[in-house]
Order: structure tokens, then sequence, then C-alpha cells
């Protein structure tokens, strides 16, 4: 599967717009739709502006703990997410990935492989998005 192949996967899109379905309980504005798209009131095509997809996504860098905190808040969000006891570690620079814990402080937790599938598809769009940037290393004094 390539990059541009992984891009338009019906089932990660799929995935996503139940994941801002999920997050977008709260949100009643009738004229949104989870395609990302304003509901269509009959207006002529000629003012709806058409943009053409970009060609080549442009990947913004972003360290492990920034990426990891991303990912614990989207997750946080979800019902049924323990508030305790829940650890996101990124690592790798370049494929990127990540592991997702529940430590004894978040209890029993009953749905998890509905978090973990949360967590899958939150990882795929982010590793579209964004590359670990390298923090520079220490060099220990002489």
């Amino acid at each position: 599967m390539t990059d541009e192949d992984e891009n338009t996967d019906p089932a990660i899109a799929a995935a996503e717009r139940e994941i801002a379905r999920f997050l977008s309980r709260s949100a009643n504005d009738a004229n949104f739709n989870y395609d990302g798209a304003q509901e269509d009131r009959g207006e002529p095509a000629i003012n709806q502006p058409q943009h053409p997809p970009p060609s080549i996504p442009i990947k913004h860098a972003k360290t492990a703990e920034e990426l990891a905190a991303m990912i614990h808040h989207d997750l946080s969000q979800i019902e049924g997410c323990p508030r305790r006891g829940v650890k996101v570690t990124v690592y790798g620079l370049n494929p990127w990935n990540s592991l997702l814990m529940f430590g004894v402080d978040a209890g029993p937790v009953p749905n998890r492989s509905d978090l973990q599938a949360f967590f899958d598809v939150i990882i795929e769009r982010l590793k579209r998005l964004y590359v670990i940037r390298a923090e520079p290393t220490a060099v220990p004094p002489l």
C-alpha cells in the first residue's frame, strides 16, 4: 500500500468521521456534516469554491512529547476513557509509532478494545500530518 492509497483509504476516512461524530455530540449545528463540508442549501455552484486536493501533503514537525499529549487529549475526549492511569508513548523518528497503556490507576476499562480502535485511528491520522522533530542530544561535559 502506498502513501497515496493510505490517504484515500475509505476505512480510515469512515473511522475519522466516526471520531468527529463522537467528539462533536454536543455540537448541535444543523449545517455541519461530518464529511467536513457545509450542507448544500441550493446555492449555485459558482459561489462554492473549488479547491484541488493538495498533491503533496505537508507534514509538520512535533516533538514526541507534543504528539503524545495530542493523542492523549483526543483519546480523553472519548466517553469511557479513564481520567487517570492512561499513558501514551510516542517513539521512533520517521516513521514514528505510539503505544497505549492502561495502568492500575485506570481501574477496570470495559471498553478497552473500543479505546484501542479509536487510538489506532488517531495515530493513523496524525502519522499523515506530523513527523517527529528530533531533539538535540545533550553532550555531557568533559
